[in-house]
């Protein structure tokens, strides 16, 4: 089955169905595809989806980037690796708790939106995203699992504000580790001395 032929299932189960574009923002809703005639890129964020992940966008084994915002989802797929080729994902404003084992294998996955979801601590399958460059996890209300990103070699920009982190473990980072670390709207109560030789712009 062709990627045009899933995305008319697709539409089938939408009020308003999606359109091929050439350009996609955070507003605007579609797909593109390339020039072998895969789609690359989808926006189906605030579809109506009542908290279901369509089967049909498992089967776009060449997407690259998903938009899938504001759908009332609280559970990914087990088998959500099988997207393979995805470079990011962003899945903000829905109600996730946690994420299945199998986004490990996103193996080039470079940033992931988590934010204003369910999240009590950083999930410990971030860690096995070996491309992470981005992780956005603001607006949960996480308070430990800070392991998962300390460890990174890839991360470069992180965002947790608005959370409940009362104590961060800076001194565990290491010199020039990130580029960006947002922390606003958090209780916490102290700060590393050393902290502005391991992060070259702190949102705290």
């Amino acid at each position: 089955m062709s990627d045009t032929e899933i995305i008319n299932r697709l539409n089938t189960k939408l009020k308003r169905p999606l359109k091929q574009t050439d350009r996609l923002t955070w507003f605007i809703k579609g797909y593109i595809i390339n020039s072998n005639g895969n789609i690359t890129h989808l926006n189906i964020f605030k579809s109506n989806l009542n908290g279901l992940f369509p089967d049909e966008i498992l089967q776009l084994k060449h997407l690259e980037h998903l938009d899938i915002r504001e759908n009332n989802i609280k559970l990914l797929p087990d088998n959500i690796g099988e997207l393979k080729n995805l470079i990011s994902i962003d899945i903000r404003f829905n109600h996730l708790q946690t994420l299945p084992e199998d986004i490990s294998q996103l193996k080039k996955l470079e940033k992931f939106y988590l934010g204003h979801n369910e999240f009590k601590q950083i999930p410990n399958q971030i860690r096995l995203l070996k491309k992470l460059f981005l992780l956005d996890m603001s607006a949960n209300q996480i308070s430990e699992g800070y392991e998962q990103i300390i460890h990174s070699t890839t991360l470069k920009m992180v965002y947790l504000n608005n959370n409940l982190i009362q104590q961060f473990p800076f001194e565990k980072l290491r010199l020039n580790q990130w580029d960006e670390l947002s922390l606003t709207e958090n209780p916490i109560n102290e700060k590393h001395p050393s902290i502005k030789e391991k992060i070259k712009h702190l949102i705290i």
